[in-house]
């Protein structure tokens, strides 16, 4: 199940991204989602039950989630919840939160791509979220980004650099390749 999550709703990058995950890879007995609602409203607790109804009778321990900008703070706060996931990735996502993780509770295996220069997360942030995983123990891994700021895995956008992209997409599929294939 791959569930891609975003601020505005799908667009034709996460549509294109999703028919490449299922039918290059082949990983994903795959369903998108796009769930725009208002920031601040609890965001994060309406797009993780919403993942988890329909997430439920479907093989949830072969459930992964990935996330762009607002979807990649979603996909952490699903990782940070508890949700019995096999791995989410967060791409240029927001790293800060209202409900810090708790030892223990993460057990999905986490990658966030970022931006080293994004306006939208400072170095400060970065260290909150890295100071936040380890304490709750959990299995993850940072990787930043010189020369990109905000959104540089958008293809159609200005940002976008493809030299950083095409990195993070051969490590995302490597580590969906090795988790939900087990």
């Amino acid at each position: 199940l791959f569930c891609t999550l975003l601020w505005i709703g799908l667009g034709c990058h996460h549509k294109q991204v999703t028919m490449l995950t299922i039918g290059d890879k082949g990983l994903l007995a795959a369903q998108t989602i796009g769930i725009s609602i208002t920031h601040g409203f609890g965001f994060d607790r309406l797009n993780i039950r919403a993942c988890r109804r329909l997430a439920h009778g479907q093989g949830a321990n072969q459930l992964a989630a990935i996330g762009y900008c607002f979807g990649g703070a979603v996909v952490l706060g699903m990782a940070r919840a508890g949700m019995n996931l096999r791995g989410v990735a967060s791409f240029h996502g927001a790293l800060g939160t209202e409900t810090p993780a708790e030892a223990g509770a993460v057990t999905a295996r986490i990658k966030v791509y970022h931006g080293n220069e994004d306006s939208m997360v400072d170095a400060d942030q970065v260290a909150a979220f890295k100071a936040e995983m380890d304490a709750a123990g959990a299995d993850y891994e940072f990787v930043g980004y010189d020369g990109a700021g905000h959104g540089f895995f958008y293809y159609d956008r200005p940002n976008y650099r493809i030299e950083q992209a095409l990195d993070g997409w051969k490590k995302v599929w490597a580590f969906f390749e090795k988790h939900l294939k087990q």
